[in-house]
């Protein structure tokens, strides 16, 4: 985490979508400079989330953690509000299984 914090500090970013975070951790994590929202599987492969800067952190309205696979994030925004995806897909190479499930 604190690689992608230095990161996204550096180069002024203030969301972050994340992929394969590989956790089993779903919800909030607060550092000094950003709030990881995570949305975990509980085999601890894949996950998706975002990184919000303290700058917007005021701005989140609310989120979802629906899957290792899928979380949504709803921001305040002027004229609209702003609903970002994150989604993870089983690539390619998977079993027709996994693809059907997803």
């Amino acid at each position: 985490m604190d690689n992608v914090t230095r990161g996204i500090e550096r180069l002024r970013i203030d969301i972050c979508g994340l992929s394969e975070i590989r956790g089993d951790q779903s919800g909030e994590i607060n550092t000094n400079n950003s709030l990881y929202i995570l949305s975990g599987d509980p085999s601890g492969h894949r996950g998706v989330g975002f990184v919000v800067s303290n700058k917007l952190r005021k701005s989140i309205l609310g989120y979802n953690t629906l899957s290792g696979r899928l979380a949504t994030l709803r921001l305040k925004a002027t004229p609209v509000n702003i609903t970002l995806i994150r989604l993870y897909a089983p690539t390619l190479d998977k079993d027709d299984a996994l693809h059907d499930e997803f």
